[in-house]
């Protein structure tokens, strides 16, 4: 009974230690977050002024790198 338990705490160690591992590696965020999209973006929209009645037309993923 004693080894039972022993090894399901076992299990449940590794299983948190995996999982804050996991979450340590997405926490981490790139030196330069702003270089990500500028080699990429368009000079310019496919339309819209960007006003509510006239918004923004994308309609390549460059210009969606604009915005």
């Amino acid at each position: 009974m004693l080894k039972k338990k022993r090894r399901i705490a076992v299990w449940i160690t590794a299983i948190i230690t995996t999982s804050l591992l996991g979450i340590t590696a997405l926490a981490t965020t790139p030196t330069k977050p702003n270089d990500t999209w500028d080699k990429y973006a368009s000079t310019s929209f496919a339309g819209g002024t960007g006003t509510k009645a006239d918004p923004y037309q994308i309609a390549t993923g460059e210009q969606l790198a604009k915005l």
